[in-house]
């Protein structure tokens, strides 16, 4: 065997040896795109989980909750501010997962949870108070979503949750 047939030998295997570096890195690149979308999620959901545990755990927050769904306009100014920081920050938050979703980040149906529970909550006399307000701070896709959402049913957060409420579709 001459010098260079050995060197196109050499220049073969070099080839075949970047090929398979080219395919293993591809299924690392493949992992660790899955990992960041399961990190993606589990921060979302903690971060909203957060944020209802909260509301949930402490009674004032409830009432302010209630009331800020009922009766908006009788909500003190500090009262208003937390009630709408809140609200905020689920919306928020429910925006990135959709923008991740949008983005083929995997397991992101839980978003479609969380539009509806904030569509229920806009559909109140409060959420209809502060939504208009808000809507700047906001993906306009994300809010056509939204607001399709609103306009699916009646039903209003206070009523889904003590099983009350009418469920009147209004697309029917």
């Amino acid at each position: 065997m001459t010098i260079s047939e050995l060197g196109s030998l050499g220049e073969l295997i070099a080839s075949v040896a970047v090929l398979i570096s080219l395919v293993v890195l591809i299924y690392q690149i493949r992992d660790a795109k899955a990992e960041l979308s399961s990190q993606i999620n589990r921060e979302l959901k903690y971060n909203n989980n957060q944020a209802l545990r909260q509301l949930s755990s402490q009674p004032g927050l409830i009432d302010l909750h209630i009331r800020g769904q009922r009766d908006f306009e009788s909500l003190s100014e500090v009262e208003a501010l937390t009630w709408m920081t809140w609200l905020y920050t689920w919306i928020n938050q429910t925006e990135d997962g959709w923008k991740e979703r949008r983005r083929g980040v995997a397991d992101t149906d839980f978003v479609d949870g969380y539009i509806l529970g904030i569509a229920i909550v806009l559909r109140s006399k409060g959420g209809a108070a502060v939504w208009p307000k808000m809507q700047a701070f906001f993906d306009g896709e994300f809010i056509r979503v939204l607001e399709a959402a609103i306009q699916e049913d009646d039903t209003t957060y206070l009523e889904f949750m003590l099983g009350n409420g009418s469920g009147t579709h209004r697309n029917t």
